[in-house]
């Protein structure tokens, strides 16, 4: 505590305040005599304000423990009554590193905030391809996804329907044109997987894996072409 810097000036030579640590104050109380120090020497009076100015120091200091130094120093002398007067302090603690120290305290909060940054970008860059390799993912996924619409599209243009016979072929028609009749794609794909059940045939799986906006144009393409080969 008795180390502790107090000054006047906002700032203290050679060091640099690195924290404020807020406001302290001291005070302390001395009787003059008489009224008002009468019948006291100048020196005397000198003296008794000195010692209750050191008082209200320490006093401030207590207040200031753990800092480095209080600066911009105030204070104030007032009477009270019967002679009492009033001595009282105020500063700011703060805490202080040499210019030396500070400079490395600068460089190392640099070199750390250099630091964050550099992870920050790091992880940045590993979202990046992270995101581009899902692209990517969902691209070749589509890409598939299209192909495999097609090749189901072009089995319609030549269907094996070796597998059905008369009665089986016309079941297939009536199922189709069930479906093509249906608001619902769902109760569509379910009646030819009631259908599938019975006949277990590639055709009819096909169909039934279709996405939901190519499944009636199959089955309309399908029926036309089974109604052409029996025209």
């Amino acid at each position: 505590m008795s180390n502790i810097i107090v000054t006047n000036t906002p700032n203290v030579e050679g060091y640099v305040i690195t924290d404020y640590l807020g406001s302290v104050s001291g005070a302390a109380t001395y009787l003059l005599g008489g009224a008002f120090g009468e019948g006291l020497s100048d020196s005397r009076q000198s003296a008794m304000v000195s010692n209750a100015f050191q008082t209200a120091i320490r006093q401030m200091k207590t207040e200031a423990r753990g800092a480095d130094a209080i600066v911009g120093l105030q204070h104030t002398l007032c009477g009270v009554s019967n002679g009492y007067m009033i001595v009282s302090v105020t500063g700011t603690a703060v805490k202080l590193a040499t210019e030396e120290a500070y400079t490395e305290i600068r460089a190392r909060r640099q070199r750390e905030l250099e630091r964050q940054l550099e992870q920050q970008r790091v992880q940045e860059a590993r979202q990046l391809e992270e995101a581009e390799a899902h692209r990517r993912e969902w691209e070749e996924h589509q890409a598939q996804l299209r192909q495999e619409i097609d090749v189901m599209m072009q089995r319609a243009d030549a269907p094996d329907l070796s597998g059905f016979d008369a009665d089986q072929r016309e079941s297939l028609k009536d199922d189709l044109r069930y479906v093509l009749n249906l608001v619902s794609v769902v109760r569509g794909k379910a009646r030819l997987k009631a259908l599938d059940q019975r006949l277990n045939l590639p055709l009819l799986q096909t169909m039934i894996a279709l996405p939901d906006e190519q499944f009636k144009p199959f089955c309309r393409k399908l029926l036309d072409q089974l109604e052409q080969a029996e025209g």
